[in-house]
């Protein structure tokens, strides 16, 4: 009999300290004084005018495409007739010059690379990529509503 009221005391006990809350206190970082460090991405230049890059990229010939996507540096795209090819002429900083978007997509693939003229020399700025086979969507969303908003 003390067996069981041990027991049922035991249960008692446990039960009120899981049906108790504790609060936890945690330590908070500060936050920085300063914002943290940037620094800009490495940039290419380019050996010729992207403006002169979508006939390549659209060419019926596969070696002018390869040739052009080795110029870009996206050599790792797929070999065929890009589905998609586009290019834009954007303002996307306070200088007057327009920048340059090439969007290259394909099999599931896609890139879009982004360029800049400095003093009469064109910079590849930028590039990103995504390869999502099958599935239809759309890789450029969030650039395509940072460009168009």
């Amino acid at each position: 009999m003390l067996n069981l009221r041990l027991l049922l005391f035991a249960a008692g006990l446990v039960n009120s300290l899981a049906a108790q809350q504790h609060a936890v206190v945690v330590d908070k970082e500060p936050l920085p004084s300063k914002p943290p460090q940037t620094a800009p991405e490495p940039r290419r230049k380019l050996e010729t005018n992207p403006d002169e890059m979508m006939p390549l990229l659209i060419s019926n010939d596969a070696a002018q495409r390869r040739l052009a996507l080795e110029r870009l540096d996206v050599s790792w795209f797929p070999e065929g007739l890009p589905t998609d090819v586009r290019h834009f002429a954007l303002n996307l900083d306070s200088s007057e010059d327009f920048e340059r978007v090439l969007m290259i997509s394909s099999s599931g693939q896609s890139v879009a690379i982004v360029f800049k003229r400095e003093n009469g020399v064109w910079w590849d700025i930028g590039s990103f990529g995504c390869c999502w086979p099958g599935t239809g969507r759309d890789f450029h969303v969030e650039f395509k509503q940072t460009v168009w908003s």
